[in-house]
């Protein structure tokens, strides 16, 4: 099932209307982040031609790495090829883009250093929420194992407090660097912890939240403890909306 619904996305983004005859390079995503490892990116090579199209792809990353820079094409009338490299920034850089390039056809795709934390695994706890918040909840030191999963970005229709939390490792490389988590919006209210203790709170459902990470509250290259407290006070609400990211820089 998971195979025939990729098949169905990546034939969706070939369907979409074409800018020119001939083969076009789609990327899947809007950005790359890469950690520690190399990052994974897959592009798209679409062939919007009724006869079938060679040409080479590409791949380059100012001062970075690409594996495999060059992929050999063939792609048959009005079909795609799926195309998979890893993408490395060079080391002193937080930022850069990747150039994909096959023909006339140009993919300009920005890579950050980051982590996603919408593949790391989450927990969620409720409270009531006629009783006073208690940052507890967000400590280090609470076992969260037993707590229920979560799966962000998603909605849910209960309105007491949610303790939303995530183990994330941070690595001993990015000392000395600027971080910050980027949250696309939050349904309703949120208070957000690192290690127990707050960096910041927004109250509004449809704003973004960008709130620095302390260099004194980071466990580097150990576990760190990234708490959302979701204040929901009616209808539905949640993490509802991406990017839920760690960023450097």
């Amino acid at each position: 099932m998971r195979y025939l619904a990729l098949v169905a996305v990546l034939s969706a983004l070939c369907a979409r209307p074409a800018c020119a005859a001939g083969i076009e390079i789609r990327p899947t995503v809007t950005l790359v982040l890469q950690a520690q490892e190399p990052a994974p990116v897959l592009l798209i090579a679409c062939n919007t031609a009724n006869a079938p199209a060679r040409e080479t792809l590409s791949l380059s990353l100012p001062g970075g790495t690409v594996q495999p820079d060059s992929v050999s094409l063939e792609v048959a009338p009005k079909g795609w090829q799926l195309v998979a490299a890893r993408v490395s920034l060079p080391e002193a850089a937080d930022t850069g883009v990747l150039t994909a390039r096959a023909g006339s056809a140009t993919v300009r795709l920005p890579v950050m250093r980051g982590i996603d934390l919408t593949l790391l695994p989450w927990k969620r706890k409720l409270t009531d929420r006629n009783a006073p918040v208690d940052p507890q909840w967000a400590s280090p030191d609470v076992d969260d194992r037993a707590w229920p999963d979560l799966q962000p970005p998603g909605l849910w229709e209960e309105n007491d407090y949610a303790w939303c939390r995530v183990h994330v490792t941070l690595p001993e490389a990015w000392r000395g660097r600027r971080l910050r988590l980027l949250i696309g919006a939050v349904d309703d209210n949120d208070v957000t912890y690192l290690n127990g203790e707050e960096i910041g709170r927004t109250n509004g459902w449809d704003i973004r939240r960008d709130y620095p990470l302390p260099e004194r509250l980071v466990r580097w290259g150990a576990d760190n403890v990234l708490t959302v407290m979701v204040d929901n006070p009616n209808y539905g609400g949640g993490l509802y909306k991406g990017p839920l990211f760690i960023v450097v820089g």
